[in-house]
């Protein structure tokens, strides 16, 4: 049987640029929508944290339970575990030192409210988190990433691709 998506899609891309605050209001725009549509998020799934600037802004949002962190690099990793330190300890961060596709069938399907796809820009692996996260969300919960845009053709080709499939409705920040 299968499951009824009702998830909400949410991108956030301002074109980057160091010296501008859209990289910071943009994301801000994104979580607060996310937030007033559903205003606990239990599990929020944050695919691609590199340094983890969007991590520590996710962190500010008391309506976030828990944060999960999908990391690639060990070098990444090691910085997180070490910034994160007090909110591992209090079991509201884990932080998974591997690739997305090795991790996310790991998590029980209807059990994340928010995923935020930012890891690996290839097409195919894209297109695997995105058809990897749909089972995992709750019936109301959120697929939401960045960089999908024209310019970045390996994340915005399956997003529309798989979009389309699925029928559900989006919104962006650009």
């Amino acid at each position: 049987m299968n499951k009824q998506i009702n998830l909400k899609s949410v991108r956030f891309f301002p074109h980057w640029d160091e010296t501008s605050i859209l990289q910071v209001t943009g994301f801000l725009h994104l979580v607060n929508y996310v937030i007033n549509s559903q205003p606990i998020i239990n599990n929020w799934v944050e695919i691609g944290s590199n340094l983890g600037e969007s991590s520590t802004l996710l962190f500010g949002f008391t309506q976030i339970k828990k944060i999960h962190i999908i990391e690639q690099s060990e070098y990444s990793c090691k910085l997180l575990n070490k910034k994160f330190e007090n909110k591992i300890n209090d079991n509201k961060c884990i932080i998974y030192n591997n690739f997305s596709k090795k991790i996310l069938p790991s998590f029980l399907d209807n059990s994340i409210d928010c995923i935020y796809i930012d890891g690996n820009h290839d097409y195919d692996e894209v297109k695997i988190d995105i058809e990897l996260s749909i089972k995992k969300l709750t019936v109301n919960g959120f697929l939401c990433g960045h960089d999908y845009n024209k310019s970045w053709r390996g994340d915005f080709v399956p997003y529309i691709e798989l979009r389309k499939r699925y029928g559900f409705p989006y919104r962006d920040w650009e």
